[in-house]
């Protein structure tokens, strides 16, 4: 549920808890692309989402694909 859910705090941010976080990524070795929070308060910090609103997710989810049901099956029955 990743990637509907960075779709969704793009979409509906409303269902979603955000924080400002300064944040850093892992470039190399074992962990590479590991994100952690950074310690150097230099750096700018950016939203992260800490929390959703699980059920309004799984609505939006549903009426999504059930949107994209309903015109494949309009596409395929024409």
């Amino acid at each position: 549920m990743h990637d509907p859910a960075a779709i969704m705090a793009i979409t509906d941010p409303d269902i979603f808890t955000f924080q400002k976080v300064p944040l850093s990524v892992i470039v190399e070795g074992e962990k590479v692309g590991n994100v952690f929070v950074c310690k150097n308060l230099e750096r700018e910090s950016v939203n992260v989402a800490i929390n959703v609103d699980i059920k309004a997710a799984q609505k939006r989810f549903k009426s999504i694909f059930s949107k994209a049901d309903a015109a494949l099956n309009k596409r395929i029955n024409s």
